[in-house]
Protein backbone atom coordinates (compact mmCIF):
# COMPACT_ATOMS: atom_id res chain seq x y z
CA UNK A 1 0.00 0.00 0.00
CA UNK A 2 1.78 3.29 -0.71
CA UNK A 3 1.92 5.89 1.80
CA UNK A 4 0.11 9.37 1.74
CA UNK A 5 2.42 12.29 1.31
CA UNK A 6 1.63 13.39 5.03
CA UNK A 7 2.93 9.88 5.90
CA UNK A 8 6.33 10.95 4.34
CA UNK A 9 6.54 13.90 5.61
CA UNK A 10 6.45 12.61 8.80
CA UNK A 11 8.48 9.80 8.35
CA UNK A 12 11.08 11.74 6.89
CA UNK A 13 11.12 14.73 9.70
CA UNK A 14 11.79 12.23 12.15
CA UNK A 15 14.86 10.70 11.03
CA UNK A 16 15.93 14.64 11.93
CA UNK A 17 17.88 15.26 8.81
CA UNK A 18 19.41 18.50 10.09
CA UNK A 19 20.66 16.81 13.54
CA UNK A 20 22.07 14.33 12.12
CA UNK A 21 23.92 16.20 9.18
CA UNK A 22 25.24 19.11 12.03
CA UNK A 23 25.98 16.00 14.14
CA UNK A 24 29.25 15.28 11.97
CA UNK A 25 27.88 14.66 8.81
CA UNK A 26 27.54 10.58 9.87
CA UNK A 27 26.16 7.97 7.20
CA UNK A 28 25.08 11.23 5.19
CA UNK A 29 25.48 9.49 1.66
CA UNK A 30 23.09 6.24 3.00
CA UNK A 31 20.89 8.43 4.64
CA UNK A 32 20.28 10.66 1.22
CA UNK A 33 19.54 7.45 -0.33
CA UNK A 34 17.30 6.31 2.72
CA UNK A 35 14.94 9.54 2.50
CA UNK A 36 15.17 10.27 -1.50
CA UNK A 37 14.11 6.29 -1.60
CA UNK A 38 10.51 7.35 0.06
CA UNK A 39 9.94 10.42 -1.91
CA UNK A 40 7.25 9.73 -4.90
CA UNK A 41 6.42 12.36 -7.33
CA UNK A 42 5.13 15.62 -6.32
CA UNK A 43 6.48 14.88 -2.64
CA UNK A 44 8.96 17.15 -0.68
CA UNK A 45 11.99 16.92 1.54
CA UNK A 46 14.66 19.58 2.40
CA UNK A 47 17.90 18.90 4.28
CA UNK A 48 19.02 22.62 5.05
CA UNK A 49 22.79 23.23 6.38
CA UNK A 50 23.46 26.79 7.45
CA UNK A 51 26.05 29.37 7.00
CA UNK A 52 28.97 29.68 9.10
CA UNK A 53 30.70 33.05 9.14
CA UNK A 54 34.05 34.21 8.74
CA UNK A 55 36.55 37.43 8.11
CA UNK A 56 38.41 38.00 5.31
CA UNK A 57 41.62 39.69 4.16
CA UNK A 58 41.65 42.20 1.52
CA UNK A 59 41.55 40.18 -2.32
CA UNK A 60 45.31 40.01 -3.90
CA UNK A 61 45.98 38.65 -7.10
CA UNK A 62 46.93 35.16 -4.90
CA UNK A 63 43.38 35.45 -3.86
CA UNK A 64 42.30 35.28 -7.21
CA UNK A 65 43.88 32.75 -7.45
CA UNK A 66 42.11 30.90 -4.54
CA UNK A 67 38.93 32.02 -6.11
CA UNK A 68 39.75 30.79 -9.72
CA UNK A 69 39.42 27.38 -8.46
CA UNK A 70 35.93 27.79 -6.99
CA UNK A 71 34.63 29.16 -10.78
CA UNK A 72 36.92 25.98 -12.01
CA UNK A 73 34.80 23.54 -9.74
CA UNK A 74 31.70 25.51 -10.76
CA UNK A 75 31.86 24.84 -14.16
CA UNK A 76 32.91 21.18 -14.06
CA UNK A 77 30.11 20.54 -11.53
CA UNK A 78 27.37 22.27 -13.79
CA UNK A 79 29.25 19.69 -16.54
CA UNK A 80 29.12 16.63 -14.31
CA UNK A 81 25.37 17.57 -13.77
CA UNK A 82 24.19 17.68 -17.49
CA UNK A 83 26.65 14.55 -18.58
CA UNK A 84 24.16 12.53 -15.88
CA UNK A 85 20.84 13.55 -17.21
CA UNK A 86 20.37 16.17 -14.36
CA UNK A 87 19.00 19.73 -15.54
CA UNK A 88 20.93 23.26 -14.90
CA UNK A 89 17.96 25.51 -12.52
CA UNK A 90 17.51 29.17 -14.81
CA UNK A 91 19.85 30.79 -12.83
CA UNK A 92 22.71 29.06 -13.63
CA UNK A 93 24.19 28.91 -17.67
CA UNK A 94 26.57 27.10 -17.77
CA UNK A 95 27.77 29.49 -20.74
CA UNK A 96 28.41 32.36 -18.53
CA UNK A 97 30.32 30.19 -15.84
CA UNK A 98 32.89 29.32 -18.67
CA UNK A 99 32.40 32.90 -19.62
CA UNK A 100 33.44 34.03 -16.61
CA UNK A 101 36.23 31.42 -15.98
CA UNK A 102 38.00 32.36 -19.54
CA UNK A 103 37.92 36.18 -18.08
CA UNK A 104 39.28 35.25 -14.75
CA UNK A 105 42.35 33.10 -16.59
CA UNK A 106 43.13 36.20 -18.14
CA UNK A 107 43.12 38.45 -15.68
CA UNK A 108 45.06 36.05 -13.69
CA UNK A 109 48.06 36.14 -16.36
CA UNK A 110 48.13 39.51 -16.42
CA UNK A 111 48.31 40.50 -12.67
CA UNK A 112 50.48 37.19 -11.58
CA UNK A 113 54.20 36.98 -11.77
CA UNK A 114 55.97 34.35 -14.03
CA UNK A 115 56.12 32.23 -11.19
CA UNK A 116 52.80 32.29 -10.41
CA UNK A 117 51.39 31.97 -13.58
CA UNK A 118 52.25 28.48 -13.89
CA UNK A 119 49.81 27.69 -10.92
CA UNK A 120 46.83 28.62 -12.96
CA UNK A 121 46.94 24.95 -14.41
CA UNK A 122 47.02 23.16 -10.67
CA UNK A 123 43.91 25.06 -9.33
CA UNK A 124 41.92 23.81 -13.24
CA UNK A 125 43.22 20.62 -11.81
CA UNK A 126 42.21 21.17 -7.99
CA UNK A 127 39.09 22.73 -9.37
CA UNK A 128 37.92 19.68 -11.06
CA UNK A 129 38.91 17.15 -8.49
CA UNK A 130 36.34 19.12 -6.01
CA UNK A 131 33.75 18.92 -8.73
CA UNK A 132 33.79 15.34 -8.98
CA UNK A 133 33.72 14.67 -5.22
CA UNK A 134 31.14 17.07 -4.61
CA UNK A 135 29.28 15.77 -7.40
CA UNK A 136 29.46 11.39 -6.14
CA UNK A 137 28.03 13.08 -2.50
CA UNK A 138 25.26 14.25 -4.53
CA UNK A 139 24.58 11.00 -6.45
CA UNK A 140 23.28 9.66 -3.59
CA UNK A 141 19.96 11.27 -4.80
CA UNK A 142 18.20 8.95 -7.33
CA UNK A 143 16.20 9.96 -9.98
CA UNK A 144 18.69 12.38 -11.71
CA UNK A 145 16.04 13.69 -14.66
CA UNK A 146 13.62 15.00 -12.03
CA UNK A 147 16.31 16.91 -10.19
CA UNK A 148 17.53 20.37 -11.13
CA UNK A 149 20.30 21.83 -9.92
CA UNK A 150 21.71 25.50 -9.63
CA UNK A 151 25.03 26.70 -8.57
CA UNK A 152 25.77 29.82 -6.45
CA UNK A 153 29.27 31.41 -6.47
CA UNK A 154 29.75 33.12 -3.01
CA UNK A 155 33.65 33.92 -2.83
CA UNK A 156 33.28 37.17 -3.68
CA UNK A 157 29.69 38.18 -2.88
CA UNK A 158 30.36 36.54 0.49
CA UNK A 159 33.37 37.76 1.71
CA UNK A 160 32.59 38.59 5.12
CA UNK A 161 29.56 36.57 5.75
CA UNK A 162 29.94 32.89 4.90
CA UNK A 163 33.03 30.51 4.85
CA UNK A 164 30.98 28.21 2.08
CA UNK A 165 32.08 29.40 -1.18
CA UNK A 166 29.70 27.53 -3.45
CA UNK A 167 25.96 27.22 -2.84
CA UNK A 168 24.67 23.69 -4.57
CA UNK A 169 20.52 23.63 -4.24
CA UNK A 170 19.28 20.93 -5.83
CA UNK A 171 15.33 20.72 -5.86
CA UNK A 172 12.88 17.86 -6.63
CA UNK A 173 11.73 19.04 -9.94
CA UNK A 174 8.17 18.63 -10.23
CA UNK A 175 7.52 20.65 -6.70
CA UNK A 176 10.52 23.01 -6.80
CA UNK A 177 10.94 21.97 -2.84
CA UNK A 178 14.83 21.62 -1.93
CA UNK A 179 16.11 18.60 -0.85
CA UNK A 180 19.75 19.22 -0.61
CA UNK A 181 22.24 21.91 -0.04
CA UNK A 182 25.72 21.42 -0.18
CA UNK A 183 27.61 24.07 1.10
CA UNK A 184 31.14 23.92 0.59
CA UNK A 185 34.13 25.75 1.62
CA UNK A 186 36.24 24.80 -1.85
CA UNK A 187 40.19 25.00 -1.45
CA UNK A 188 42.85 24.37 -3.09
CA UNK A 189 46.54 23.57 -1.54
CA UNK A 190 49.67 22.19 -2.54
CA UNK A 191 50.74 20.44 0.51
CA UNK A 192 47.94 19.01 3.75
CA UNK A 193 49.19 21.53 5.56
CA UNK A 194 45.48 23.70 5.66
CA UNK A 195 45.58 27.31 7.24
CA UNK A 196 42.11 27.48 8.49
CA UNK A 197 41.55 30.56 9.85
CA UNK A 198 43.74 33.80 9.41
CA UNK A 199 42.42 36.42 11.71
CA UNK A 200 44.59 39.98 13.30
CA UNK A 201 45.03 39.56 16.63
CA UNK A 202 42.51 41.30 17.85
CA UNK A 203 39.28 39.71 15.49
CA UNK A 204 40.92 36.72 17.02
CA UNK A 205 39.86 37.60 20.55
CA UNK A 206 36.38 38.88 19.43
CA UNK A 207 35.39 36.07 17.61
CA UNK A 208 36.46 34.01 20.51
CA UNK A 209 34.86 35.93 23.55
CA UNK A 210 31.82 37.77 21.55
CA UNK A 211 29.25 36.49 19.37
CA UNK A 212 29.15 38.31 15.58
CA UNK A 213 28.37 42.30 15.94
CA UNK A 214 28.21 42.32 19.85
CA UNK A 215 32.04 43.29 20.12
CA UNK A 216 33.07 46.80 19.83
CA UNK A 217 34.65 48.36 16.56
CA UNK A 218 37.40 50.78 17.82
CA UNK A 219 40.12 49.60 19.59
CA UNK A 220 39.29 51.72 22.21
CA UNK A 221 35.71 51.16 23.09
CA UNK A 222 37.01 47.41 22.92
CA UNK A 223 39.48 48.13 25.05
CA UNK A 224 36.93 49.05 27.85
CA UNK A 225 34.53 46.46 26.71
CA UNK A 226 36.88 43.37 27.50
CA UNK A 227 38.19 45.26 30.70
CA UNK A 228 34.30 45.08 31.93
CA UNK A 229 33.37 41.76 30.93
CA UNK A 230 36.57 40.14 31.66
CA UNK A 231 39.57 42.13 32.84
CA UNK A 232 42.85 41.90 31.45
CA UNK A 233 42.85 45.59 30.41
CA UNK A 234 46.55 46.12 30.21
CA UNK A 235 47.29 42.95 28.33
CA UNK A 236 44.31 44.06 25.47
CA UNK A 237 45.66 47.20 24.91
CA UNK A 238 49.68 46.60 24.44
CA UNK A 239 48.46 43.20 21.95
CA UNK A 240 46.29 46.47 19.72
CA UNK A 241 49.64 48.25 19.64
CA UNK A 242 51.68 45.44 18.77
CA UNK A 243 48.49 44.89 16.28
CA UNK A 244 49.53 48.51 14.71
CA UNK A 245 53.63 47.71 15.35
CA UNK A 246 54.48 48.82 11.67
CA UNK A 247 52.17 51.96 10.86
CA UNK A 248 53.25 53.27 14.11
CA UNK A 249 57.26 52.32 13.48
CA UNK A 250 56.60 54.01 9.91
CA UNK A 251 54.81 57.66 11.37
CA UNK A 252 58.29 57.59 13.18
CA UNK A 253 60.73 57.53 9.97
CA UNK A 254 61.28 53.56 9.77
CA UNK A 255 60.84 52.05 6.34
CA UNK A 256 58.29 49.75 5.82
CA UNK A 257 61.10 46.84 5.61
CA UNK A 258 62.82 48.29 9.13
CA UNK A 259 59.05 48.30 10.66
CA UNK A 260 58.43 44.70 9.46
CA UNK A 261 61.28 42.95 11.49
CA UNK A 262 60.74 44.68 14.68
CA UNK A 263 56.86 43.33 14.35
CA UNK A 264 58.65 39.57 13.57
CA UNK A 265 60.47 40.26 16.47
CA UNK A 266 57.42 40.85 18.74
CA UNK A 267 55.65 37.57 18.22
CA UNK A 268 56.74 36.24 21.28
CA UNK A 269 55.27 38.32 23.02
CA UNK A 270 51.96 38.25 21.51
CA UNK A 271 52.08 34.60 21.84
CA UNK A 272 53.04 35.28 25.89
CA UNK A 273 49.97 37.62 25.72
CA UNK A 274 47.25 35.08 23.84
CA UNK A 275 48.37 32.49 26.21
CA UNK A 276 47.61 34.63 29.22
CA UNK A 277 44.55 35.77 28.19
CA UNK A 278 43.14 32.55 26.61
CA UNK A 279 44.24 30.76 30.02
CA UNK A 280 42.83 33.26 32.41
CA UNK A 281 39.38 32.84 31.09
CA UNK A 282 39.23 29.51 29.45
CA UNK A 283 38.30 27.24 32.09
CA UNK A 284 35.11 29.42 33.06
CA UNK A 285 34.17 29.77 29.84
CA UNK A 286 35.11 26.74 28.19
CA UNK A 287 31.82 25.49 26.82
CA UNK A 288 31.28 28.49 24.62
CA UNK A 289 35.26 28.97 23.72
CA UNK A 290 35.17 25.18 22.46
CA UNK A 291 32.11 26.25 20.31
CA UNK A 292 33.36 29.30 19.30
CA UNK A 293 36.79 27.65 18.08
CA UNK A 294 35.23 25.55 16.26
CA UNK A 295 33.09 28.17 14.50
CA UNK A 296 36.11 29.95 13.83
CA UNK A 297 37.93 27.18 12.08
CA UNK A 298 35.18 25.83 10.23
CA UNK A 299 34.72 22.32 12.45
CA UNK A 300 31.21 23.31 13.37
CA UNK A 301 29.57 20.74 10.71
CA UNK A 302 27.75 23.33 10.01
CA UNK A 303 29.46 23.74 6.82
CA UNK A 304 30.33 21.19 4.25
CA UNK A 305 34.40 20.89 3.88
CA UNK A 306 36.25 20.39 0.22
CA UNK A 307 39.97 20.40 -0.24
CA UNK A 308 41.78 19.63 -3.41
CA UNK A 309 45.56 18.86 -2.18
CA UNK A 310 48.75 18.33 -4.12
CA UNK A 311 51.11 20.41 -6.16
CA UNK A 312 51.22 17.96 -9.43
CA UNK A 313 47.69 19.11 -11.55
CA UNK A 314 47.31 15.89 -12.61
CA UNK A 315 47.92 14.20 -9.09
CA UNK A 316 44.92 16.03 -6.69
CA UNK A 317 43.97 14.06 -3.66
CA UNK A 318 40.03 15.49 -2.23
CA UNK A 319 39.06 15.73 1.47
CA UNK A 320 35.67 15.35 1.73
CA UNK A 321 33.83 15.84 5.34
CA UNK A 322 30.94 13.46 3.58
CA UNK A 323 33.29 10.60 2.03
CA UNK A 324 36.42 11.17 4.46
CA UNK A 325 36.38 8.66 7.24
CA UNK A 326 39.04 10.45 9.53
CA UNK A 327 36.99 13.74 8.90
CA UNK A 328 34.04 11.98 10.08
CA UNK A 329 35.98 10.69 12.65
CA UNK A 330 37.29 14.58 14.08
CA UNK A 331 34.28 16.42 13.63
CA UNK A 332 32.47 13.05 16.00
CA UNK A 333 35.08 14.24 17.87
CA UNK A 334 35.01 17.72 18.38
CA UNK A 335 30.90 16.88 19.44
CA UNK A 336 31.91 15.60 22.19
CA UNK A 337 33.61 16.43 25.72
CA UNK A 338 37.42 17.95 24.74
CA UNK A 339 39.29 20.75 26.04
CA UNK A 340 41.65 23.22 24.09
CA UNK A 341 45.30 23.98 24.93
CA UNK A 342 47.63 27.05 22.99
CA UNK A 343 51.02 27.31 23.98
CA UNK A 344 54.19 28.61 22.63
CA UNK A 345 56.08 26.09 20.67
CA UNK A 346 60.01 26.23 22.24
CA UNK A 347 62.39 27.71 20.50
CA UNK A 348 60.11 29.55 17.87
CA UNK A 349 58.07 32.34 17.53
CA UNK A 350 54.62 30.42 16.39
CA UNK A 351 51.93 28.73 18.99
CA UNK A 352 50.37 24.93 19.13
CA UNK A 353 46.99 24.47 19.70
CA UNK A 354 45.83 21.13 20.54
CA UNK A 355 41.92 19.50 20.88
CA UNK A 356 42.70 17.40 23.86
CA UNK A 357 40.44 14.41 24.63
CA UNK A 358 39.22 13.66 28.57
CA UNK A 359 41.72 11.90 29.32
CA UNK A 360 44.71 14.59 28.44
CA UNK A 361 45.49 12.85 24.91
CA UNK A 362 45.95 14.98 21.98
CA UNK A 363 43.39 14.04 18.77
CA UNK A 364 43.72 17.43 16.34
CA UNK A 365 46.66 20.12 16.46
CA UNK A 366 47.53 23.17 15.06
CA UNK A 367 50.05 25.28 14.13
CA UNK A 368 49.55 28.83 14.52
CA UNK A 369 51.92 31.36 12.71
CA UNK A 370 52.03 35.15 12.65
CA UNK A 371 52.83 37.60 9.84
CA UNK A 372 51.30 40.95 8.99
CA UNK A 373 48.29 41.66 6.39
CA UNK A 374 50.37 43.62 4.08
CA UNK A 375 49.44 46.73 2.17
CA UNK A 376 50.60 50.44 3.51
CA UNK A 377 48.73 49.86 7.18
CA UNK A 378 49.66 46.71 7.51
CA UNK A 379 48.39 44.48 10.54
CA UNK A 380 49.47 41.71 12.96
CA UNK A 381 47.75 38.66 12.16
CA UNK A 382 47.56 35.25 13.07
CA UNK A 383 47.37 31.69 10.82
CA UNK A 384 46.26 28.64 11.96
CA UNK A 385 47.78 25.71 10.23
CA UNK A 386 46.64 21.45 10.53
CA UNK A 387 48.07 19.13 9.22
CA UNK A 388 45.44 16.53 7.29
CA UNK A 389 47.92 14.44 6.17
CA UNK A 390 45.63 10.67 6.18
CA UNK A 391 42.71 12.51 5.59
CA UNK A 392 42.42 11.80 2.18
CA UNK A 393 39.58 9.32 0.19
Amino acid sequence: MIKSFLEHITEIEELNVRGIIQRGLKKAKALFKKVFSKINFGQKVRIPVSLPKIIQENIDAKSRLGYFSEIVTAVELAKNIIASGGHLGIRTKLGALEKKQKDDEAVLKRELNAKDVKDIKRQIAAGKAMADAIFADVQAAEDYKFLEFEIELTGDSGKGTTKADMVLTVTKKNEKEVIDEIHASLKSYKTNNINLANNTYISFFKTLFYDKGTAAKSSAEFIEQFAKDFGSRNQVRRLIELQNIIPTLMKTGKTKEEARKVAKESHPEVIEIIVEIFDTYYQSHKKVLNDRMLFLLGLDSSDDFYAAIGKDATKQKVISSRMSKKMKELLDNVKKDFSLSIRRNPGTSNANIEFLSPDGSPFFSGNITFTDTGGASAQGKSNAFFNFKGFEE
